[in-house]
């Protein structure tokens, strides 16, 4: 293994351990919640199971995944996935897409859950790279820009807002 790829995994082993603290867990949720007082709302942390099959029967593996109970008024699930990143991919943001749709498809199958209460899942990808991020953050922006239906499209396609 060269020198880049046993940085590259130390700092993968180190992020998931760092990150299989609930406390550093619950602390990280609170630091990017835009709820105040989130951390006085959350009644639960669980690991989930990081390797999955998606829809084409292809292993697949997060890199972190938690499953947050929060108590306002309603018990509310959240699932956040993180993604650990010390090089940058410029089809990034097609992978959390991927990552997200096939959790999705895992938790209602799991939970024979029905359309409309499908659980919120927020990605966070994590990039620890020498040089500045440069890849799209948004699906949209890997789609071409010239789209001859822009109000058939925003009507009828994929809505990314």
């Amino acid at each position: 293994m060269n020198d880049e790829l046993q940085l590259q995994f130390f700092h993968d082993i180190t992020r998931k351990k760092l990150f299989a603290s609930k406390e550093i867990t619950r602390s990280f949720i609170a630091g990017i919640a835009e709820l105040e007082n989130i951390e006085k709302n959350i009644v639960d942390i669980i690991p989930i199971p990081t390797q999955h099959f998606d829809s084409k029967y292809k292993k697949s593996e997060n890199d972190c995944i938690w499953k947050i109970t929060l108590n306002n008024d309603d018990v509310v699930y959240l699932y956040l996935m993180l993604e650990f990143q010390s090089s940058i991919d410029k089809k990034m943001s097609y992978r959390i897409l991927r990552y997200v749709l096939d959790l999705t498809d895992k938790i209602v199958a799991e939970n024979n859950l029905k359309k409309g209460n499908y659980p919120n899942i927020i990605p966070i990808v994590l990039y620890n790279g020498d040089i500045s991020w440069n890849a799209a953050t948004n699906i949209r922006d890997l789609y071409q820009k010239n789209n001859p239906f822009p109000n058939t499209y925003s009507e009828y396609g994929i809505c990314f807002d």
